[in-house]
């Protein structure tokens, strides 16, 4: 197996990937076989990543790999938020994937946050007990109902 421990550009690669005279293309569930792109730092954006790939005139494509994302570790600067880990990072770039296996790092943790601020009042006060109700309001629009009956005939 052949491992690569920092960030592939795919840029930089060959069109027929990784081969050369020599190597013999197999199948990457073969050991003898297998390529496996763990990644790193990408010291431009201090991001993680397996594969950076980015602002690519053309069309490029992995084919027949391993693709680990690596554990991220810190935090971005000026920020609480803890770095990323991405397998693929790709901008501006026609990228194809074929035959690949893709497995997720790790983020790396955050700081913690900042202290809340002091809760309202959640005690009980005077005000909140109340007081004794007094009796309502006269009503001034009484009503008046007629005790006349009626056989519910109209009256002509």
């Amino acid at each position: 197996m052949c491992v690569f421990q920092t960030p592939l550009y795919t840029s930089r690669m060959r069109p027929d990937g990784l081969a050369n005279a020599q190597w013999q293309a197999g199948d990457r569930a073969d050991e003898a076989h297998r390529v496996m792109v763990k990644g790193g730092q990408e010291p431009s954006s201090q991001e993680y990543a397996a594969v950076w790939a980015h602002d690519l005139s053309e069309a490029a494509g992995l084919e027949n790999l391993v693709l680990a994302g690596p554990d991220a570790q810190g935090q971005r600067a000026g920020s609480k938020d803890g770095r990323a880990s991405y397998v693929v990072h790709a901008v501006s770039a026609k990228l194809s994937l074929k035959d690949v296996d893709v497995i997720a790092g790790k983020g790396a943790n955050g700081v913690d946050g900042d202290a809340g601020q002091d809760a309202s009042t959640v005690s009980v006060t005077e005000a909140m007990h109340g007081g004794v109700g007094k009796d309502g309001a006269p009503n001034s629009n009484q009503i008046v109902c007629s005790e006349e009956t009626s056989d519910g005939e109209p009256e002509s």
